[in-house]
């Protein structure tokens, strides 16, 4: 039987290989490095898949996640900007604004 942890690890995976490949497409698109698009996505697709497979089972894993999402897009602002067309943290502000108006505390 797989764990939870191996579970994270292997949805992990998963989704890092796909936000990889889409981020390298995207860069070639956009006119960066496509390493680095596969690298900025490829990370977020790591993050997402992780805390997918854990399920989120705890208050400390989703702020960890919360902060590690917060830490990539303020490293990585202007290529993804590029890449994107929008900027990161404010599209991700207003994301966490509506996810915590749905929040039950």
């Amino acid at each position: 039987m797989v764990s939870r942890t191996q579970n994270s690890g292997i949805f992990g995976l998963i989704g890092a290989v796909i936000g990889g490949l889409m981020g390298y497409r995207q860069a070639v698109e956009s006119g960066i490095s496509p390493v680095q698009g596969a690298l900025i996505l490829g990370a977020f697709g790591l993050i997402v898949g992780s805390a997918g497979g854990f399920l989120l089972r705890t208050l400390g894993s989703l702020i960890l996640y919360i902060v590690l999402m917060a830490a990539i897009i303020y490293i990585f602002r202007e290529p993804m900007e590029a890449m994107l067309g929008i900027d990161p943290t404010s599209s991700f502000q207003t994301l966490f604004d509506d996810v915590m108006k749905v929040m039950p505390f």
